[in-house]
């Protein structure tokens, strides 16, 4: 894996969520879907409702979370595929780069561990 392989799986999507976020608000328990059926059963809709909300919104969270480790691996990869050094100084590399540039995208997050590799090799080759 290389940096420019992580830059073209950030082109074409590979780690986005291609899930529609899921509705958020939940219903009051005494929300009535349907004034013909009794209290119980509305109660019991709420309930159901609000699980498949719950239930929607931790897929959601769980695929992109997956998506964010493939993304912190792959660059890692790239980061001791170019500089030929550890997981653990990679990581260090990486944690660098994303707190510096995650607020701006993955792309710049490459572009901030770009930059740092290649400030790392210029002192490795100095030695």
């Amino acid at each position: 894996m290389y940096f420019e392989d992580v830059k073209s799986n950030i082109r074409s999507g590979i780690y986005e969520n291609k899930m529609d976020f899921p509705k958020t608000s939940r219903y009051k328990y005494d929300y009535v879907f349907d004034e013909n059926q009794s209290v119980k059963w509305n109660r019991e809709e709420a309930q159901r409702q609000n699980k498949m909300i719950t239930d929607s919104t931790e897929q959601y969270y769980d695929e992109s979370n997956k998506l964010s480790k493939q993304f912190e691996k792959d660059l890692t990869r790239a980061i001791i595929e170019f500089l030929g050094i550890s997981a653990s100084k990679a990581n260090f590399i990486f944690n660098k780069a994303y707190d510096n540039a995650h607020g701006s995208g993955y792309l710049d997050v490459v572009l901030v561990a770009e930059d740092l590799s290649d400030l790392v090799y210029d002192v490795m080759r100095e030695e």
